[in-house]
Parts: C-alpha cells; structure tokens; sequence
C-alpha cells in the first residue's frame, strides 16, 4: 500500500483556520441550530462526516472545490482560512480572463458559435457588474459611439442633441 504523503506546515495551517471558522460559524449559518458535519458535508457537496472530519483535522489536504464549499456552508472568503488556495484561485481567475471567450451568438437566428477577444470579454465583465440603470445609460453611450463612427469625415460631427 502507498504510505501517504504528509500534509505540508501551510496545509495544516489552513485546516487550522478552516476549524476554527468551522466551530465558530457552523451554530449561525445554521440559523442557531447546531449543524453537524455529516449534515454539512450533504448539505454543501464536501462528502460525508468523515470527509468533513478529515479536512478540518489535517488528514487531507483542502483542495480548490472543498475550499470554496467551505466557504459557501461558512459563509466567507477562501482567504479567510486559506492565503494559498486563495491566491491559486486568483491566479486561475487571471489566465481564463485573458483567454479569447466563447460564446453563443445572441441572434437566435445565427445558432453559431463566435469568438470574442479578453477585451471584449472584460467589456461585457464590467457591463454585467452595472445595475439596470447604469446598463441602459451605457447602451445610450455605445449607440452613440456607432452613430458618430458611421458618419461621413465631411459631416460636421455629433450635434449636442446626438449625444444625449
């Protein structure tokens, strides 16, 4: 049988953390009623009691999905319990965003698959992240853009009532 590879001192730490977030949030996620590991581990996708057990206790290195799983049931951040784990996440966040997306075409009646490029993409990010009103002033914005790149260079320009 393969002997197990001990935990690393940054493991253990972040099992540390993790139980000592684990004893002090498990009673108020639960609404006042004391949640046990075997309820928490169904209950968020981390397995079963022993599961739970093993990750609190050091037995098992905290992995990126049992760390954000954590971190749903706790109702905090990974790098509350994990600076490393943290960081790997950050880091994976970082080279998916300057990756070409893929995205099904809006037009329903294209049904194909276009390319868009990072830029793009963190374009379409912030849009997102705006609120209904600030989303619409955006497109009042953009729609402008496009009215005064399609005119002619001997056109004088944008009126004031074009811009707004």
């Amino acid at each position: 049988m393969k002997e197990k590879k001990p935990l690393e001192e940054w493991q253990l730490e972040d099992a540390r953390n993790l139980r000592r977030l684990f004893e002090a949030r498990t009673e108020i996620v639960a609404e006042g009623k004391l949640i046990s590991q075997m309820e928490f581990g169904a209950k968020y996708g981390i397995g079963s009691q022993g599961m739970v057990w093993q990750y609190l206790n050091g037995h098992r290195p905290l992995n990126i999905k049992a760390a954000v799983a954590f971190a749903k049931g706790l109702d905090v951040k990974v790098s509350d319990f994990s600076a490393t784990l943290a960081a790997q996440i950050d880091d994976a966040s970082k080279l998916e965003q300057d990756k070409p997306t893929l995205q099904l075409a809006s037009n329903a009646d294209e049904r194909q698959l276009q390319w868009i490029s990072s830029l793009e993409a963190k374009l379409l990010s912030a849009f997102r992240s705006c609120s209904y009103a600030q989303q619409q002033g955006l497109l009042v914005i953009a729609a402008n853009f496009s009215t005064i790149g399609n005119q002619s260079k001997t056109d004088q320009g944008p009126t004031r009532e074009d811009l707004r």
